[in-house]
């Protein structure tokens, strides 16, 4: 791994004064530990609470570190053409391109138009009223979370989106984008300032809960968290596309 790469799932990478910071005051993160069925873990807090001047020191110390790297994370997905990854890189969601994206491949399979079009009017009302429209791109932080919690991401084509607008209006629909496309991770490399500002936070919680759950609880948990990344992923920072299997888990509709 290069120098300014860094990943949670390489701790070593961090330089050793960070680490040994984030331990010695472990007290400052006292609220973040947690037993279920007496099992000791660590799990940082969502709303963003400086719980005292050492617990801000850190996060100031990280966001200052991480501020001089690139950021490896995942993108689950499933594509038709891996090669339309490598050469134009992640786009972000937009729900136009998107609902074409899935349209055209329903078409490509002898699907009516009219079917297309309800298809296509189920999804963006959906959109809409979730406020799903970002324009942004989804990524995971650690590839060991895929079989736990990221998997979901390739159960079809499309993803969560297409799941939840028409997986029970439209079973067969969703059967035929369950049996499409491959499956995939995209490892890619992110710019810590093209990150969202309440998703770098976020990632700093993160690597503090794994940095505490390694050096005091001596485990590996990594604790799953989302990186929204601003504007397109190049295809010069995509790394690898990995093909995965779906077996792992079946996702609820």
């Amino acid at each position: 791994m290069d120098d300014k790469t860094f990943s949670v799932d390489n701790l070593k990478s961090m330089p050793t004064y960070l680490n040994d910071m984030i331990c010695s005051n472990e007290g400052a993160f006292r609220t973040w530990f947690h037993k279920d069925n007496g099992i000791d873990y660590i799990k940082s807090d969502r709303i963003i609470i400086y719980q005292s001047a050492e617990a801000l020191e850190i996060f100031e110390c990280l966001r200052k570190y991480l501020s001089t790297c690139v950021i490896r994370a995942y993108h689950a997905t499933r594509i038709i053409d891996p090669l339309e990854i490598m050469q134009y890189g992640l786009i972000p969601f937009e729900v136009e391109h998107y609902t074409k994206r899935i349209v055209r491949v329903l078409s490509e399979r002898g699907i009516s138009a009219d079917t297309c079009q309800i298809i296509s009017n189920k999804i963006t009302d959906f959109v809409e009223k979730n406020g799903r429209d970002t324009e942004t791109v989804s990524l995971f932080n650690s590839f060991r979370l895929y079989d736990e919690a990221y998997d979901q991401f390739t159960q079809n084509y499309g993803g969560e989106t297409v799941r939840f607008a028409i997986g029970n209006d439209h079973p067969d629909i969703f059967k035929l984008l369950r049996e499409i496309a491959i499956p995939v991770i995209v490892s890619c490399l992110v710019d810590w300032d093209d990150i969202v500002p309440i998703y770098q936070e976020s990632y700093i919680q993160t690597l503090i809960s794994a940095v505490l759950s390694k050096n005091i609880l001596k485990n590996d948990d990594i604790e799953e968290s989302e990186v929204r990344v601003n504007g397109k992923i190049a295809p010069s920072h995509i790394e690898r596309i990995i093909r995965v299997t779906t077996d792992s888990i079946e996702v609820e509709l």
